[in-house]
């Protein structure tokens, strides 16, 4: 009996059963580029590029940049060179072309040769920018590990992790000249930005991180100084995520600072952007400054003792996760930050949310092992909302709600009331304004938002669309395949790829006529009715409709049994008794009858030849 059994199984899968999701829904993706790096849209790889940065590899730069000395210049008539100097710039553009793999172009600019590394986007020519950087000159008779090693340091560290994936936005990693000699370098490059109409989203300037403050709090370590008499989407905004991220993902030490309580602001590079108009700044220092002894000394090591490379590394990852998080967010997508931790009894976690525009927040969370409690609360602590929940595993809860109108940080906190520990995922969704337009992100991307509501060619894909997928705006169908390029992109296949004549859903209808019959060419049965759209186009049947019941020939059986019985639908077949005798009492037809009477004696027959082959 067990090979009987083997065979009527077997025997009950003849008949393919068709499985298509109607929710499944196809994101853009941007078109390809020159590169074989991982091409970043709509995806938050903020925390993927905090962990890269590397304590060691931050470093090991820092040693390498001062191992020839001071690298002073000078500058009277014309500009004087240390030989320390030029060999730092020499190595510096060697670097960006070795951790880049040739992606990153170098350029040196003005007479204080400044160095000006770019990693390009794929969004468009007309985006901004990101920048981070900092001096490579030093104080005459100094090393500069701290002054500046850690800003040369961050933005090679940045460029070996940043250009391992394909951003929207360009990203500027510069290395001024002549910053000890007053802001030099910087300031003449500024005006050469400024001529070319750089449109710059945010710089992240680094000069000085090496020193802590024991004395000072654990969570005001590194001073974010932002501009406080630019609009807030410009400077405090990028403040405000780096101390979301650091406290999020990472060891919480980012202190927010006004650029009028801070005596410094004026000092560094950033300064020559803002005088040439640039106020999307910020300025990332040490919080030691008082206790640094070693500023514009010859002591200015990279092995200092008084040097934390553990709080300058931290500073570097925030800056590379607020680039990588900005750069996540995709048109008719809410910005969302997501993270998945565990809470011991009694234990509690607040998560920062940097909020640029009047917006709804939503958080969702999933947990296992016990209860836990919610609570959004506004940049005073107010609280907006909570709830309590006692169930022990819960999944896709909609945990908090609420209004956040004021543009500043907003907190989510989560604790572990119960008695065992709970592991848990919370997101946390909201909309931004990052360019200070009213309208929201999740309405446009980086450039005119008017693209989003053209179709200058008539293929259901916005103007703005088709510049992120890299189809034509003037063509309807890009890669000349005979089928338009709104209907492959909203159907998954590749409107830059010639696949008319591919089958990905294996129904042996080809992408062109899936097209002609308006059929999907990602299921082999559009109607879900357990005919196989190939079958209704071949039997003349419409594959858009369910119409298994159907009886086109008037000869009693239904299309369904049409199909199961191989017949012809629209031809009346043979049957063994009159046409309004063609069923049996209970409704099946004579047939099907006959064909499964036939099928039992085959299976009958096979297990009697079983049986003597086993009683011989």
């Amino acid at each position: 009996m067990r090979h009987l059994l083997v065979i009527i199984v077997v025997t009950g899968l003849v008949l393919p059963v068709p499985v298509c999701d109607p929710s499944v829904q196809f994101a853009p993706v941007p078109s390809d580029t020159a590169h074989d790096s991982e091409q970043v849209y709509g995806t938050d790889l903020s925390y993927d590029v905090y962990q890269q940065i590397d304590l060691d590899s931050y470093r090991d730069y820092i040693i390498k940049l001062t191992e020839n000395g001071s690298r002073w210049t000078e500058f009277s008539d014309s500009v004087t060179f240390s030989d320390a100097n030029v060999y730092a710039r020499n190595w510096i553009i060697k670097t960006l072309d070795e951790v880049s793999q040739g992606r990153i172009e170098t350029e040196i600019l003005g007479d204080h040769k400044s160095v000006v590394g770019i990693l390009p986007g794929w969004a468009s020519d007309d985006a901004p920018v990101f920048m981070v950087g900092g001096h490579y000159d030093s104080a005459p008779g100094a090393p500069g590990a701290n002054d500046d090693g850690t800003g040369v340091a961050a933005a090679l560290e940045l460029a070996r992790v940043m250009s391992q994936y394909s951003w929207p936005l360009d990203i500027y990693f510069c290395f001024w000249n002549s910053e000890e000699i007053g802001l030099l370098g910087s300031r003449e490059v500024a005006g050469i930005l400024n001529d070319r109409h750089l449109d710059v989203l945010h710089y992240f300037n680094v000069d000085m991180l090496l020193v802590d403050d024991p004395d000072g709090d654990p969570d005001e370590q590194v001073l974010s100084v932002y501009n406080n008499y630019a609009p807030f989407h410009e400077s405090k905004y990028y403040s405000y995520l780096l101390k979301a991220l650091s406290n999020n993902i990472g060891i919480n030490i980012v202190d927010p600072t006004p650029s009028s309580r801070f005596f410094g602001w004026q000092r560094s590079d950033h300064y020559s952007f803002v005088q040439e108009g640039y106020s999307q700044v910020s300025f990332l220092f040490e919080s030691g400054f008082e206790r640094d002894d070693s500023y514009h000394q010859p002591t200015d090591v990279w092995n200092n003792p008084l040097y934390n490379y553990t709080v300058a590394t931290e500073a570097v990852k925030c800056i590379g996760a607020s680039m990588a998080f900005v750069m996540a967010y995709a048109p008719s997508q809410l910005t969302h930050m997501d993270y998945e931790e565990s809470l011991e009894p009694g234990q509690t976690r607040a998560y920062y949310i940097p909020i640029s525009a009047p917006t709804n927040m939503t958080v969702y969370s999933n947990w296992t092992g016990g209860g836990l409690d919610f609570s959004l609360r506004s940049p005073s602590n107010l609280l907006i909302d909570e709830a309590q929940f006692s169930g022990s595993n819960m999944d896709s809860v909609e945990a908090l709600g609420g209004s956040a109108e004021s543009l500043a940080l907003y907190k989510v906190v989560v604790s572990n009331p119960s008695s065992t520990p709970v592991v848990y995922d919370i997101s946390v969704r909201y909309d931004v304004d990052l360019n200070g337009d009213d309208i929201l992100d999740s309405k446009q991307y980086w450039f005119d938002p008017i693209m989003f509501s053209l179709d200058l060619d008539g293929d259901d894909l916005s103007d703005g669309l088709e510049k992120l997928i890299g189809t034509s705006r003037t063509d309807s169908d890009s890669d000349g395949d005979a089928m338009p390029d709104g209907w492959e992109y909203f159907h998954g296949l590749d409107p830059l790829t010639d696949d008319a004549l591919e089958d990905p859903d294996n129904d042996t209808v080809l992408n062109l006529f899936e097209f002609g019959n308006s059929t999907d060419p990602q299921c082999s049965d559009t109607d879900q009715d357990a005919l196989p759209d190939d079958w209704e186009i071949e039997h003349g049947l419409d594959p858009l409709t369910n119409d298994t019941a159907e009886d086109p020939d008037n000869d009693g059986f239904t299309n369904l049994e049409e199909y199961e019985l191989d017949q012809d639908p629209n031809s009346p077949d043979m049957t063994t008794t009159t046409a309004t005798s063609s069923t049996t009492e209970i409704g099946m037809p004579w047939g099907m009858v006959v064909m499964v009477a036939g099928m039992a004696a085959v299976v009958i027959l096979v297990g009697i030849l079983l049986l003597r082959r086993r009683n011989l």
